[in-house]
């Protein structure tokens, strides 16, 4: 399925320097397994910018169609619904292109792998407040080339492996660096906005993977990290058909 995925980022913001002891305070929160829920919440408008304006349609209806208020709630959930999601799916339906779309369901997922990359990618450089201008990628060409198709059952353990990463990633940043930006392209994004466009990202893809194959896997919470990461290890290597 073709789709204009910019995910841009924006000039870095000045920056000044934390002081130790808020640094202090923040690593702490952070270390014991709470972030600052004032983090995590929906981006503002000036977060998500292109050109003056905020951001473009494609972005800022990712950010609308993710759940909740919590980003940090909102991608560990999603870990549940990739497990229920490849699970119901059977050999012929991955390889299926179903019109109007022009990928098939392994592309999508490959698609989903790779952008879950570019998004860890892009929070840990603005994280960091490196100004380095961030290219833009085009998901279309990637898709096109089929560089790393792979295994079903593999791409599947590798977006889980990138989302439990990008999840640790965000738990551990100080409050001050959700805040910073990055250019990407000709849009100005916060490290919260990425989270958030990643979390919608996914949702928008899944959606379209239950309509397109007539399945509607649960979708339901996972309770904690423990929960999503045994649920990964466990039920997302058994299917009822085997998937290659």
């Amino acid at each position: 399925m073709t789709m204009n995925d910019q995910h841009g980022d924006d000039t870095m913001a000045s920056d000044a320097t934390p002081s130790k002891s808020a640094d202090s305070n923040a690593t702490s929160s952070h270390s014991a397994g709470r972030p600052d829920r004032r983090s995590s919440r929906r981006p503002t408008p000036d977060e998500l910018r292109e050109g003056g304006t905020c951001g473009n349609a494609y972005q800022r209806g990712l950010i609308e169609r993710a759940p909740g208020d919590c980003v940090l709630k909102t991608l560990e959930s999603q870990l549940h619904w990739l497990c229920n999601l490849s699970c119901s799916l059977s050999t012929e339906q991955v390889d299926r292109v179903h019109p109007p779309y022009e990928w098939t369901v392994r592309q999508v997922f490959e698609h989903c792998a790779d952008a879950e990359r570019v998004f860890g990618e892009r929070i840990m450089w603005i994280a960091a407040g490196d100004p380095t201008e961030l290219p833009s990628w085009d998901e279309n060409a990637f898709a096109a080339s089929r560089f790393g198709l792979g295994n079903f059952l593999h791409l599947v353990s590798e977006l889980a492996a990138l989302r439990q990463a990008n999840l640790l990633l965000l738990r551990r940043i100080i409050p001050r660096a959700w805040d910073r930006a990055g250019k990407v392209g000709d849009v100005q994004l916060s490290v919260r906005a990425i989270a958030w466009i990643a979390a919608g990202h996914l949702h928008h893809h899944f959606e379209i993977v239950e309509e397109r194959c007539g399945v509607r896997p649960e979708r339901a919470p996972v309770r904690s990290p423990r929960d999503a990461r045994e649920a990964t290890a466990g039920k997302c290597s058994t299917h009822s058909a085997p998937l290659g």
